[in-house]
């Protein structure tokens, strides 16, 4: 005798018989035998019950398909939804809250003619080096007076300043340039631009255009990973986001997790981001701290010089 399957052709149950008789043939299927009934019939009383009963292995595309033709089943599958959330989901007493990555939400943007998937999640995740690229020889020292000028004096750390200082002021008697009465990062700045073309300091140029460039594109990074996250916070509304164990964590409310699951299964329209046409420009007078680091860093490097 033939073995029947659970994903046999079951709508024999409803061929012709009595309402009692198919009601107390419908009431002894199991949840996944209900939910084969439904792909057979389309018809959502059959989901309702399964949903009821119990299904088992459904994953979110399959839930998103029977929302799909079935938009008023919402609440029903509501508790399947939560199951099969294609983020991770902690629940407190009645509250849901996700524990993320930002690159975990990568699949929320649509690729388009302007960018490649990839570049969401690459950004998200901060392995992100080939998209930013400023190189020393386009560096114009004069572009960045201003930035030098506006950095967050309560940010510089003076003592590595005197540092700087100190190693620029060797090198130059070294090599009989007059260098005097400066004392801050601004009045250096403006006597490297002022002296760049000097080859006895070419050395020094060469390293504060490297650390030009690597704070640069820092802040052209930021500015990235900003922009797509603030697209992902107010699309879905994310509010107060604290970090637990390693992992974001927000609180989702029942709207915000619909909307989370249906944009995933494309349901909803996915985030639709075009990058700067000329690509990005991070301000950079807000990294003055960092700038003042890696200057140190490199001259201590390239010039084989330690302050003591």
């Amino acid at each position: 005798m033939k073995a029947k399957f659970v994903n046999e052709d079951i709508t024999h149950l409803l061929k012709p018989k009595s309402e009692k008789e198919i009601e107390d043939s419908l009431s002894n299927l199991s949840g996944d035998d209900l939910y084969d009934l439904y792909t057979n019939t389309d018809n959502k009383e059959y989901i309702k019950r399964a949903i009821k009963k119990g299904i088992s292995n459904l994953n979110c595309e399959d839930i998103s398909n029977i929302l799909f033709y079935n938009e008023d089943l919402e609440n029903d599958l509501y508790p399947l939804i939560i199951k099969t959330f294609p983020y991770q989901l902690k629940k407190n007493n009645n509250n849901y809250y996700m524990l993320f990555n930002w690159e975990d939400l990568s699949d929320l943007f649509v690729e388009n003619s302007h960018v490649q998937k990839d570049f969401f999640n690459d950004i998200l995740s901060g392995d992100s080096a080939e998209y930013f690229h400023v190189y020393a020889s386009d560096i114009d020292l004069s572009n960045y007076l201003w930035e030098i000028q506006h950095f967050n004096e309560k940010e510089i750390n003076k003592n590595i300043v005197n540092n700087i200082i100190k190693i620029v002021s060797k090198e130059c008697k070294n090599n009989g340039i007059p260098f005097n009465n400066i004392t801050n990062i601004e009045q250096l700045f403006k006597f490297i631009l002022n002296n760049q073309n000097e080859l006895k300091i070419k050395k020094i140029v060469g390293v504060l255009k490297i650390a030009i460039c690597n704070v640069q594109e820092i802040a052209d990074f930021d500015e990235a990973f900003n922009q797509l996250t603030n697209l992902l916070k107010n699309n879905f509304n994310l509010k107060n986001i604290i970090t637990e164990d390693n992992y974001l964590k927000v609180l989702l409310n029942k709207d915000q997790i619909l909307n989370l699951f249906k944009t995933h299964t494309s349901l909803l329209d996915k985030i639709y981001y075009i990058p700067p046409q000329y690509g990005f420009t991070g301000d950079f007078e807000k990294y003055g701290e960092y700038f003042i680091e890696e200057f140190y860093s490199l001259l201590q490097e390239n010039l084989n010089e330690s302050i003591k």
